[in-house]
């Protein structure tokens, strides 16, 4: 049986440079003896993409969907128009929005809910068996079907899977040469209750970790392979069992195996010591940053994360004195948040030694922050996505009586120029356009600020990854 898995176009940065989901899911797969394809519009263009579906005639057409996906409606209309798989989509927005995502693209066959690689197994064994499929689709658990127009709903998948008996993701190594680095997955899930994050509908309640003799297989092999010593750790918890991510680090250390490594979504804050600080930098961390979200003390107290201020200022002096410059990550438009509360966030913020980079809130299905808007404020339809995230024109979801959207947008932009994080201030796909943006916007919100501007961005002309991105990777010799 052969199978197409897409990655479709998307707004966010990072998933058009690559999709962690779909190796993972490539790997899985063909460990089953199943004929898979990927197809990236990320990085080829929509006509190629399209053509070589078509060329492929495969039975099943996987798409990988996100917040930011564009397109798919199109991309669904003219495969269909020349031949007739059967459509699937998975990922964050299938699984969140469950029967309304459906509605919007009846195109498709079936969503799958949560992490789709033993779901997706099942559904081709049933596809390549059976002429119809419905009768058995019915008992694969974690799907919802579009079945002439009806929505069926199969019993609930358990989230279940054990991540060392997973193959390693199987990256292009074309997309790899591209990157010039290793997007690496330790562990899925978290144990935090932020209210905000859609994590636990995603993967789970249940934090589940691989080995470290499992973790440093894989690099040792990437580095065989690829001959790819930088990587880049997606984990939302990589350090949630401290002693755990310490072995991790030890066990590159006393293998001497050489490498570099940043971190996607942080590190926990509440879980770092000395100790482990030190190992980072010892084996090679380029940057640290850490999920703050909002340092105002009532909004912190309603975000579910358990931070206090008092910690957050102690592990953060810590982090500096061990050589790092963390960043931290803000988020503006939490419950409850208006102008005043953002300022005091952003007036604790100012007295740390950090790059601060600030978010405007997305209310995702299944999380309080939504049922919170739904109750209190107003959500866009559509919502204005702008170009995504990373960047100044961040997308834009909802507005409250207290805090409404040009309250969000001025926020947004005056807190990013006052803690240094000018390039969400830039939107536009060329250097001089990112320019003129990014100076407009300080000149409009924070005049006070043009001059660290203009100096940031001489700087990042010349050192792109240390002054714009924070990365202090260190130059390989020979």
């Amino acid at each position: 049986m052969k199978i197409v898995l897409v990655n479709p176009p998307s707004l966010s940065m990072r998933y058009n440079r690559f999709n962690a989901g779909i190796p993972y899911l490539t790997s899985f797969l063909k460990s089953k003896s199943m004929f898979v394809e990927v197809v990236d519009f990320g990085q080829a263009a929509y006509r190629e993409c399209v053509d070589r579906i078509v060329r492929s005639k495969p039975e099943a057409v996987g798409f990988s969907v996100n917040s930011y996906t564009t397109g798919l409606r199109e991309i669904l209309s003219d495969i269909r128009g020349r031949i007739r798989p059967f459509f699937i989509a998975g990922g964050p927005a299938p699984t969140l929005y469950e029967e309304d995502f459906l509605s919007r693209y009846p195109d498709l066959d079936c969503i799958t809910l949560g992490e789709s690689e033993e779901t997706l197994w099942e559904i081709f064994r049933v596809l390549e068996k059976s002429k119809d499929p419905m009768p058995d689709l019915l008992q694969v658990k974690g799907l919802i079907l579009n079945h002439r127009g009806e929505r069926i709903r199969t019993p609930v998948r358990s989230f279940g899977i054990d991540l060392n008996s997973m193959p390693f993701p199987d990256y292009a190594p074309e997309t790899l040469s591209r990157l010039n680095y290793y997007p690496l997955l330790t562990s899925r899930g978290c144990d935090s209750h932020c209210v905000f994050c859609p994590n636990r509908a995603l993967h789970g309640f249940t934090w589940r970790a691989r080995s470290v003799e499992n973790v440093v297989s894989e690099i040792e092999k990437v580095i065989r392979d690829h001959s790819l010593n930088r990587f880049f750790i997606l984990d939302d918890s990589f350090n949630l069992d401290l002693e755990r991510a310490k072995n991790i680090l030890r066990e590159v250390l006393k293998r001497k195996i050489r490498i570099q490594y940043s971190f996607c979504s942080g590190l926990q804050i509440r879980s770092i010591d000395a100790e482990f600080l030190d190992l980072l930098k010892k084996s090679g961390c380029a940057k640290i940053g850490f999920g703050i979200e909002t340092a105002d003390p009532e909004s912190a107290g309603r975000l579910g994360k358990g931070l206090s201020l008092d910690m957050i200022k102690t592990r953060i002096d810590l982090t500096v004195k061990s050589g790092f410059r963390p960043e931290v990550y803000m988020i503006v438009g939490l419950i409850g948040a208006t102008v005043s509360s953002e300022r005091r966030s952003l007036s604790f913020i100012k007295g740390l030694n950090v790059l601060a980079r600030w978010f405007i809130a997305q209310p995702y299905p299944k999380t309080p922050l939504y049922d919170w808007v739904a109750r209190h404020g107003r959500f866009f339809d559509p919502p204005d996505l702008g170009e995504g995230v990373w960047n100044g024109r961040p997308p834009l979801f909802f507005e409250t009586p207290e805090f409404t959207k040009e309250d969000m947008l001025r926020t947004y932009y005056h807190a990013n120029s006052e803690t240094d994080n000018y390039l969400f201030l830039c939107s536009g796909n060329n250097p001089l356009i990112l320019f003129l943006t990014g100076l407009f916007r300080v000149i409009r919100y924070n005049p006070r600020r043009t001059l660290g501007f203009l100096v940031w961005a001489i700087k990042g002309v010349m050192n792109p990854t240390k002054y714009v991105y924070n990365e202090h990777w260190v130059k390989e010799e020979g």
